[in-house]
This record gives structure tokens, C-alpha cells and sequence, in this order.
């Protein structure tokens, strides 16, 4: 009854690194497998392995033979096991990251709901694609006006400027200002004043600072990102080497690797052993032999 339990329990990992790592086992069991091929892996490869070792170590005989296979499968093996390295720490690098994992390293989370991710507005915002996989991140002439839209909105909404008329908004908030012009002009308005009546039932005066605040969440990411270069990079390294470490046991493997180098050693030791002597007692049997004949 316990063990029934315990299995009930049980459901398997739960943090992103267990699911990760649980992933690769079948990976990893076949890198570390003892078996000569498995399901993938071609016997001509491997047979082109095993040729080259015969002509490079000239066995003569079966159990000379027997040890240069013997020989061939451990670096079949060795070279098995190079690959799946390879193969599991590059997908895991290139991998998007996890928002969840971003966000923690870069502490965005509020302490009173670990669920949402913090803006200055303190309301939950998400991660664009390109901040998750490191891909068309934006220039740093859009980085530096991004950030002067969240200035000028931050300015207007502490009270430190005012805007009444066009030409408060085009010399206080330039940037926000001219975002308004283009988002008019996409709609097919040349006033301002018309689009926001039209689209939004308030004149600039009114609704100009909320209209600030909305253009300042659409580039609040690509601010953060201007802003915070450095340590979203050093996040990313951090996370990166998580996601590696779960993707590949690097010990296991590396003592994987040392017993195969080991028992490479000996079966090269042993093969030149039985090769010396094959040439001492076999091989001097043999001219004696010929000797006595000629006698």
C-alpha cells in the first residue's frame, strides 16, 4: 500500500531544469550505452571504422582480430558520445528561453504576485518573441527613442509638464508627439485633434496623456531592453548554462568518457602484447621449422 502511494505521489519533475534534463534521458542512456549501434546508427559507419583499424593495426590472427574489433567499438562508442554532446548542448543554446526564467533572473517579479511581471505601470506585461530568442532585437536610434517616450510619459503623468496645445505637445513631448502625427496620418488624418475625435471621443488636451501612457507600454520592452543591455545579456549567459546543465550530465559524461579512454588503453596494451608475442614465439616456431626443412 506505501509503495502505491509513493507512486500516486510521483508525478515526475516540476521545475523547468527536472523537465529539461528528464527530456534528454533517452538521449544521454544512448550516448552511454554499451551497445555497438543503436536504432539510427549505420553499420557501413561503422564497419568504415572497423576497416580502418584493421589497416592500421595489421591483426593477424582471431584473437588479434577479436581485439581490434574490440578496439573499433570503443571509439565508435567514444565518438557516439562526442556527438550527443554536441548535439544536446547546441540544442539547448539555441532554445528560446523560458519568459519565466528571464524574468526571474532579471528580479521583474513584484513581491506580492509572483505571477505577473512588473512594468512601471505595475501592471502585467510579455515578453516580445525577439526578447526570447535574441533575434531582430531592436537598432539603438529605436532603443534611445523608446526611452524617451517612457520619460515623456513619466514626465507628464508626475506633472512636471503640461500640454494644452499642439505646441506644448511638440516642445515637451516631441517624441510622443510625433507618434500621435504618424498614427493620424496611418488612419488618413492630417489633424490631430480630428483623429482622437474621431477614434478616441477626446480633444489632444484631455486625452493626450493617456495616449502618452499607451505609447510608452507599446515600447516598454524595447526601453528595458535599450536600458538594461548588459544585464539581460549576462541573464541570458546565466540561463543558457542552466539549460545546458540540464540537457547534458557533463560529469557523468566526463567519467563516461575516462572509463572508455581506459579501456581503450588496455585493449591497445593487450594487442600489442599478443602482437609481440606472435612475433617471439609463433613467428621464431616458424623459422626454426623452416630452419630443420632445410637441413
Amino acid at each position: 500500500m506505501e509503495r502505491k502511494r509513493n507512486k500516486a505521489r510521483s508525478t515526475g519533475p516540476v521545475t523547468d531544469i527536472g523537465k529539461a534534463r528528464s527530456s534528454m534521458n533517452s538521449l544521454r542512456h544512448g550516448a552511454l550505452s554499451s551497445k555497438v549501434l543503436l536504432p539510427g546508427e549505420r553499420v557501413e559507419e561503422f564497419e568504415a571504422v572497423l576497416q580502418g583499424m584493421i589497416a592500421d593495426l595489421r591483426p593477424v590472427g582471431t584473437l588479434e582480430t577479436i581485439l581490434v574489433q574490440k578496439i573499433a567499438e570503443v571509439i565508435w562508442r567514444k565518438t557516439r558520445l562526442d556527438i550527443a554532446e554536441q548535439e544536446a548542448t547546441t540544442a539547448a543554446r539555441l532554445r528560446d528561453v523560458d519568459k519565466n526564467d528571464l524574468a526571474r533572473h532579471l528580479n521583474l517579479y513584484p513581491k506580492q504576485d509572483p505571477n505577473e511581471i512588473l512594468s512601471f505601470s505595475e501592471e502585467p506585461l510579455d515578453f516580445p518573441e525577439w526578447m526570447l530568442n535574441e533575434k531582430n532585437a531592436p537598432d539603438e536610434e529605436v532603443g534611445q527613442r523608446a526611452v524617451l517616450i517612457q520619460h515623456e510619459s513619466q514626465y507628464i503623468h508626475a506633472g512636471k509638464v503640461k500640454v494644452e496645445t499642439h505646441e506644448d505637445a511638440k516642445r515637451n513631448c516631441p517624441e510622443c508627439w510625433s507618434e500621435l502625427l504618424k498614427e493620424s496620418n496611418r488612419a488618413g488624418f492630417s489633424d490631430p485633434d480630428a483623429y482622437l475625435m474621431k477614434f478616441k471621443n477626446a480633444k489632444l488636451k484631455h486625452f493626450f496623456a493617456e495616449y502618452c501612457k499607451e505609447a510608452s507600454k507599446k515600447v516598454y520592452w524595447t526601453a528595458y531592453w535599450h536600458e538594461n543591455r548588459t544585464k539581460i545579456e549576462f541573464a541570458f549567459q546565466a540561463i543558457r548554462r542552466n539549460y545546458v546543465a540540464a540537457a547534458w550530465d557533463a560529469e557523468k559524461a566526463h567519467r563516461y568518457h575516462a572509463m572508455l579512454n581506459n579501456e581503450l588503453f588496455k585493449l591497445l596494451k593487450e594487442l600489442r602484447a599478443t602482437q609481440e608475442w606472435r612475433l617471439k614465439t609463433i613467428e621464431a616456431s616458424d623459422i626454426e621449422i623452416a630452419d630443420d626443412k632445410t637441413d
